[in-house]
């Protein structure tokens, strides 16, 4: 039976650490919107925006990545 390795590497640990800052932005960040916004769809409605723009910035060839 084979064991499984119970460490993380370098590039692991880095991608953990910034999916927990980008979660909790995300988190912090609508709340604050939404205070000064006062209507939640108009939220939802720039973070949905601003997905479309990241998706479609990627997907251009010769983009830095």
């Amino acid at each position: 039976m084979t064991q499984l390795n119970r460490g993380l590497g370098l590039t692991a640990g880095i991608a953990i650490n910034v999916a927990n800052v980008i979660g909790t932005g995300v988190f912090l960040k609508t709340r604050v919107m939404t205070c000064n916004v006062d209507d939640p769809v108009i939220v939802m409605a720039v973070w949905f925006a601003a997905g479309l723009l990241s998706l479609a910035r990627s997907a251009m060839p010769n983009s830095p990545r």
